[in-house]
């Protein structure tokens, strides 16, 4: 069933929090502060004193001006087809994962790609905290994979569970395998009027290398744990009938731990 009221609308009050939430720990890199000087027509050292006092004098305008210019990209780009000039391609680089030490394919996105993708999240937030689970850490700021530890531990210490198996598992090149037309297929099954959201996806869909999702992007984490709700819904609900009685094979999962009753 769709749910109507699981979306954000596009709207200026959005855009800036998007924009404050992108440059977040970011003004002082280059590429952010040639977007300024571009879309806001602030000099770089003025940004700079700014993060060197804390004041947010110039950051203050420069987040005024950035998020109206991005209202207007937005809109271009979905009403009228209009591509965003500073839209560079995705750079793949391979990088070491910090968690694990596995060489990746790690995205590095332009300031523009970052921006748009700060915007979709926002749009459809209301529907990933809808469909998230409690037991979804990967990739989710705040949480991660010590909190996942640090969680499945507790399920262990408890004997009136009944855990009786656990198994680590992962799922290969989960990324790679993830088309973006899968997740653009289940926001617009839940919210089919988020017009401005499901454009930008498919906008994204188009940008990304083989279409699917990529590592180090914002958006593409929030839209990973998103689809892997489902996924993971559906292991819930196996399980057997005894005498009436319905056990439940699963009782916990997440993509990269499972545990059995």
């Amino acid at each position: 069933m769709a749910h109507k009221k699981r979306y954000k609308k596009l709207s200026r009050q959005l855009c800036e929090q998007a924009v404050v939430e992108c440059f977040k720990g970011k003004w002082r890199r280059n590429d952010v502060l040639t977007f300024i000087e571009k879309y806001a027509g602030i000099p770089r050292d003025d940004i700079k004193i700014d993060d060197l006092s804390g004041s947010w004098k110039y950051k203050n305008e420069a987040v005024e001006a950035v998020d109206l210019a991005m209202l207007g990209i937005v809109e271009d780009l979905v009403d009228h087809g209009i591509e965003p000039d500073d839209m560079e391609p995705v750079t793949i680089r391979q990088r070491p994962d910090g968690m694990t030490g596995k060489i990746r394919d790690i995205a590095l996105l332009c300031i523009m790609h970052q921006l748009i993708g700060h915007i979709t999240k926002l749009m459809i937030e209301p529907l990933i905290q809808a469909r998230l689970l409690p037991t979804q850490h990967a990739s989710i700021p705040g949480h991660g994979q010590t909190m996942l530890k640090d969680q499945m531990l507790r399920y262990f210490l408890k004997e009136s569970l009944g855990i009786e198996y656990v198994r680590k598992t992962d799922v290969v090149h989960a990324y790679a395998s993830l088309q973006y037309d899968v997740c653009i297929d289940l926001v617009m099954m839940e919210i089919p009027k988020a017009r401005y959201a499901i454009g930008l996806l498919k906008y994204l869909k188009s940008v990304a290398p083989g279409g699917h999702l990529i590592i180090g992007g914002y958006l593409d984490a929030w839209l990973f744990n998103f689809t892997m709700s489902y996924a993971i819904r559906y292991l819930y609900t196996l399980g057997s009938t005894r005498r009436g009685k319905r056990y439940h094979m699963l009782y916990a999962a997440e993509h990269l731990w499972m545990i059995f009753r």
